[in-house]
């Protein structure tokens, strides 16, 4: 096991940002940047002596910083969107950015996918990355100190945990939104993918993608991974959420927080030669299609499971609270299992 660092470029600011490596003895291999806290790649070598980097990225820092599909990227404040870009907190209503239609997504214009974190070799297996997100920022209440650590375990885990304490009651959903395809960077679609979901249920949500309270029954519909089933054969069904979402780009709902990570999702490669399983203590986790991708990579290239908390949660009651209360500690666990 090691970890070992790297220049990877300067931002347009000037800024130095690095990359970090870490390698267990089975030669897998996660790369990460310190800006964004990104997972730039996830390199799982095969039986065959190949090695399969099984996440999308770039190549070179300008491109991330040109990004705007968050790829592998730490996302925050909060994850995912938020109505007309309007919360109310402590009596006070809150006014942020709104970057996506007429609602906030991913923390804003500037969020935590574009900040340059510190970066710290945490053990021999795991690297820290720290960011401070100051009272007002991107229109946020009260200070908020975020740190993420990224563990490479010899069972090729990648182990990613949350930590966030904040000066005031604010609100929180972090996630990690890496792009997989566990055929390899170089395969054009995830479609002929098979997935296997734990959850019984999704949110239902407008031609905006903000839920509208509703939590539907998979069964019977376009949304039913309860057993294995190919990525692409319903993606074109004849189903209002479907078109709406031009795909899937849902929340599906495990259910309230949990102590210790639970299985949310299983991804099979096309060839059958990868397997990945999903963990978390949150409460539920986005599927997306990567139904828009931009011009460097196919639409539909790569998936996404972002574990986090439903979008929207803070205007409604329906799920789980996503406030971080002045002197509490925001604590979160993501699992990566990468399986042969």
């Amino acid at each position: 096991m090691s970890v070992s660092s790297t220049i990877f470029g300067k931002t347009k600011s000037g800024q130095t940002i690095k990359e970090f490596t870490l390698e267990n003895q089975n030669g897998a291999k996660v790369t990460l940047l310190t800006y964004g806290a990104i997972i730039s790649g996830i390199h799982i070598p095969m039986a065959d002596g190949s090695v399969r980097n099984v996440v999308i990225g770039y190549d070179d820092l300008a491109a991330y910083e040109e990004d705007n599909f968050y790829l592998g990227s730490t996302v925050g404040r909060v994850a995912n969107r938020i109505a007309n870009g309007s919360f109310t907190l402590g009596g006070k209503t809150y006014e942020l950015a709104v970057n996506n239609g007429p609602n906030h997504l991913h923390g804003g214009l500037v969020g935590f996918n574009q900040k340059v974190w510190e970066a710290e070799v945490f053990a021999e297996n795991t690297v820290k990355m720290s960011v401070l997100s100051k009272d007002g920022d991107e229109g946020y209440p009260g200070d908020m100190v975020i740190n993420v650590t990224f563990e490479l375990r010899e069972d090729d885990q990648l182990v990613i945990e949350y930590h966030a304490t904040a000066s005031a009651d604010t609100v929180i959903n972090l996630t990690n939104h890496s792009y997989f395809n566990l055929d390899g960077r170089s395969s054009k679609s995830c479609l002929d993918h098979e997935l296997k979901l734990e959850a019984k249920t999704f949110a239902v949500a407008d031609e905006t993608a903000i839920p509208t309270g509703e939590q539907r029954e998979v069964a019977g519909t376009p949304f039913d991974f309860s057993s294995f089933k190919k990525l692409g054969q319903d993606i074109a069904a004849d189903d209002e959420q479907i078109k709406f979402g031009n795909g899937y780009d849902h929340h599906y709902i495990m259910g309230d927080f949990t102590a210790k990570p639970r299985l949310n999702a299983e991804a099979k490669s096309a060839d059958g030669q990868l397997r990945m399983k999903v963990y978390s203590t949150m409460p539920g986790f986005q599927l997306y299609t990567g139904n828009y991708l931009g011009e460097k990579f196919e639409a539909r290239q790569a998936f996404c499971i972002e574990t986090q908390n439903a979008p929207d949660a803070i205007n409604q009651t329906v799920f789980p609270s996503a406030v971080l209360a002045r002197g509490e500690r925001y604590e979160q666990k993501t699992v990566l299992e990468f399986l042969k």
